[in-house]
């Protein structure tokens, strides 16, 4: 088995190992077809139940109502990338920051990384409008009225930069990276990437791949030549 993408690369058919049985299962299973093809504001009970090929009842046994469901729904995407994240097993603790630069800024490996890395990251990363990482921003939005969602949200950053900081951590020990506070510069390079991630995400015209370098920038900094 090769090595875990950053931070995953979660389609529709994989939110599951299995077709879902249950049905809750396909209800959550429903709701990310249809984030995923058309946003969060395009779900309802009706399309739901339709989608999962149950009744309207069917959905409301399992969830009271829509806030219900979305927010079942959202730690679902959340538990399934907290397993993702954990699960980068990228070698080269530099390549390892560089790759999760790329995934949350870009979408995709950058050139650079593609050509310095070969097979051991293939370059099949974009992201379309079902990736875990779009969701996530969608429940940030929510966040800020509804808090039931921050508490997740807390958790599911905490895990981002738990990531960065076994890199940085990694590279230290390993005589790559100099003596610096792995958690700080783990925060502050996380910060840094969830602004590009939102600018992605929102806008059409920012400048990723300044983001992308100045990113970079921060972990070479560091780096022991």
């Amino acid at each position: 088995m090769g090595p875990e993408r950053p931070f995953g690369h979660m389609e529709f058919d994989e939110l599951f190992e299995d077709e879902p049985q249950s049905g809750r299962n396909k209800i959550l299973q429903a709701v990310y077809k249809i984030t995923k093809n058309e946003g969060y504001g395009s779900v309802s009970i009706q399309l739901v139940a339709d989608v999962a090929g149950l009744s309207k009842a069917t959905v409301y046994h399992h969830f009271e109502d829509k806030d219900a469901l979305m927010l079942s729904f959202y730690e679902c995407v959340l538990d399934k990338m907290g397993e993702r994240i954990g699960q980068v097993q990228i070698s080269d603790p530099i390549d390892r920051l560089h790759g999760m630069i790329d995934r949350m800024v870009l979408g995709r490996l950058s050139d650079e990384m593609s050509n310095r890395t070969g097979d051991e990251l293939p370059n099949d990363t974009d992201i379309g409008p079902g990736d875990p990482l779009r969701t996530f921003m969608e429940i940030r939005v929510q966040a800020i009225h509804e808090e039931a969602y921050r508490d997740r949200i807390s958790t599911i950053d905490q895990a981002f930069r738990d990531v960065f900081t076994r890199a940085i951590e990694d590279g230290m020990e390993q005589d790559r990276i100099r003596e610096i506070d792995a958690e700080r510069t783990a925060d502050v390079l996380y910060t840094m990437l969830l602004g590009g991630l939102l600018r992605r995400t929102t806008t059409d015209d920012t400048d990723l791949e300044a983001i992308r370098k100045e990113a970079y920038e921060l972990v070479d900094q560091s780096v022991i030549d």
